[in-house]
């Protein structure tokens, strides 16, 4: 019965600030009345001491830099190019996929050297299947504390990815004389995993970048005790600006030039705050929210410590004339024709069903000839074709369904219904 009861109390996060929250402990024994109980212990579920890395690392050297903030609706989504390297922080939902892929074209990107998943919430790691399923990817970095370990480590295991879990106060380098200093989450929050949010900082030719992801009230004061350095240049804002987070004494803390709130406020109504905002503006910051901008906002830093802020905007001209012919329910497929006059090279576009949010992407090297089609399968369709989309079915034979073909750079080439 005890046993029972302690299984009910522990599943509530209740019992967790009792036990000893070293990294090393796993599990408690404890006896009463003769009876041994096991208590199954978790490590990201539990408090993490803070390492002194970030004391020690020193930034140097001058490097290209080019920071895109996707506008990935009232998601996150950011894609880091440094010296060459590519990095992505967060992927945002599966319906933002599209954003991201345009974004990548944008920035030319066709690899990731790393891509960083700030916590479990869908509008932070609901690409990252579809992405890692289409770009090799580097290294796969977490938190080490999360409330769905499981659910942030999935893309890892499936796809057989090295997986870092960050400790707080760890740093991770991204080129020579460039890191994250990791700052949080040192300390778990068992109701919210907004508050178990990876919180880091890049400073990069004199230039310092504070990403808060999701955290509220609770992880900001938590942070505010320790000795992080959390002044900053370039502030992307907590919780997309929601007015539970970023707090009177984390904007004095922090007391940035430019603050970039990542949201759309026809999803998100309320986002980013009036509150917020003014607070910023009374700091005299320079807000700049992704909903404003095309494919997002682009933040080049010169090597002379100066930055700049530019509207990402995609090539508008489509480089190819194609036309979906079919989207079959029945067979699973969908047939392109090439209605050009040249030979369409189909690189990285890519197939949208609008309904479920499957995403299927050309491989490099995908060419449909001048008048030629092309079929891309279903795997559980049983049709031989040189392009197979990773699903069983996508699309449902008894409800309306769109599919939507794009080129790489966001432009929608054509539309058609299944049938």
């Amino acid at each position: 019965m005890l046993k029972k009861v302690i299984s009910v109390i522990l599943s509530t996060g209740l019992l967790l600030s009792l036990f000893s929250c070293g990294p090393g402990a796993e599990e408690k024994t404890e006896s009463t009345a003769g009876e041994t109980v096991d208590i199954a212990r978790d490590v990201s579920q539990m408090d993490h001491n803070i390492q002194g890395d970030y004391q020690s690392i020193t930034p140097s050297g001058e490097h290209d830099v080019r920071i895109l903030f996707v506008n990935a609706g009232k998601a996150d989504a950011m894609l880091f190019e440094i010296d060459g390297k590519y990095y992505m922080v967060d992927t945002g939902t599966t319906d933002s996929v599209p954003a991201v892929l345009t974004a990548m074209a944008y920035m030319n990107c066709t690899a990731l050297d790393g891509m960083f998943i700030t916590h479990s919430h869908n509008d932070h790691v609901g690409g990252a299947d579809e992405l890692c399923a289409v770009f090799p990817v580097g290294t796969y970095y977490t938190s080490a504390i999360s409330m769905d370990m499981q659910k942030i480590s999935a893309c890892a295991e499936l796809y057989n990815l090295e997986h870092v879990k960050l400790e707080p106060g760890e740093c991770v380098e991204l080129a020579d004389g460039v890191y994250f200093e990791i700052f949080g989450p040192y300390r778990y929050n068992p109701l919210d995993d907004n508050n178990n949010s990876l919180v880091m900082k890049l400073r990069i030719n004199g230039v310092s970048v504070l990403l808060a992801s999701d955290m509220l009230f609770d992880e900001e004061k938590t942070l505010m005790k320790q000795d992080f350095d959390l002044s900053c240049d370039i502030l992307k804002a907590g919780h997309h600006g929601r007015k539970d987070a970023t707090s009177t004494n984390f904007i004095e803390v922090t007391s940035p030039e430019t603050v970039i709130f990542s949201t759309d406020s026809a999803e998100e109504p309320g986002s980013p705050h009036e509150s917020i905002l003014a607070a910023f503006e009374e700091i005299g910051a320079e807000i700049h929210v992704t909903q404003d901008y095309d494919v997002g906002i682009l933040v080049n830093i010169a090597k002379d410590g100066t930055y700049t802020i530019e509207d990402a905007h995609i090539q508008n001209e489509p480089e190819a004339e194609l036309k979906l012919v079919s989207a079959s329910k029945e067979e699973q497929t969908v047939v392109i024709r090439n209605t050009g006059a040249g030979d369409a090279d189909i690189s990285r576009y890519f197939l949208f069903s609008e309904r479920g949010s499957e995403i299927y992407v050309f491989p490099e090297g995908a060419v449909i000839p001048a008048g030629e089609e092309i079929t891309v399968a279903c795997t559980g369709s049983g049709i031989d074709t040189e392009y197979l989309w990773d699903e069983t079915k996508v699309w449902n034979k008894n409800k309306d369904d769109t599919a939507i073909l794009y080129d790489r750079y966001g432009n929608i080439l054509d539309e058609k219904e299944s049938e």
